[in-house]
């Protein structure tokens, strides 16, 4: 079976092209803002022996409608938690959410690397069922600043669940996932990159 690399936040499609780089051949990018998204489609229109599949929209916990919150500088700035720095904000767009689910081939294996500027903690529940089942690989920014207590606690013991060891990007160290905690509360006003392996 081909294991999928699934891309929450892909922004123009870097990402993706590193994953392709690296050797899948079956990508789903997922990016709500329009001008990225147009970028995104461009930037992985004619990779060889490829089954890209892009969808414009957000991930989250549930099917709705979300505020996306445009960055006028940062093309992966934009946010659907607050709002960008004072002078940087390039105003807001609605944009459609959906679980996790809705863009997973059935029953595949599948990598699965979030960024999405703080709603992390949301695309994680929305897809629980489909990461505890078939998620083998899991890498995220996490972004203390941008949750709220509930939602740190709960990506946290997502995280611990996933996995009992996660390594540091783009460093390598190894850490326990139980360390998460202490990191966002160390690292409060900015991010870090975290990637794991099921256990």
């Amino acid at each position: 079976v081909t294991l999928a690399f699934v891309n929450v936040g892909a922004n123009i499609g870097t990402t993706c092209l590193n994953a392709y780089d690296a050797g899948f051949r079956r990508i789903v990018a997922v990016e709500p803002e329009p001008e990225n998204f147009r970028l995104l489609e461009q930037n992985l229109a004619h990779l060889p022996d490829a089954t890209i599949a892009l969808h414009q929209i957000a991930i989250g916990e549930a099917r709705g409608k979300a505020t996306l919150h445009r960055h006028a500088t940062n093309l992966g700035g934009h946010s659907l938690v607050g709002t960008a720095q004072v002078g940087r904000d390039a105003g807001k767009i609605d944009v459609a959410v959906e679980p996790l689910v809705t863009v997973l081939p059935p029953a595949t294996p599948f990598v699965l690397f979030v960024d999405v500027e703080g709603f992390e903690p949301q695309v994680l529940r929305g897809g629980a069922n489909e990461i505890l089942r078939d998620c083998r690989a899991l890498a995220l920014e996490v972004t203390p600043s941008k949750y709220s207590t509930a939602d740190s606690t709960d990506l946290c013991a997502r995280l611990a669940a996933f996995a009992k060891e996660c390594a540091l990007i783009p460093s390598g160290e190894r850490r326990s996932t139980q360390d998460i905690a202490r990191l966002m509360s160390e690292r409060r006003t900015g991010h870090f990159d975290v990637a794991m392996v099921r256990t």
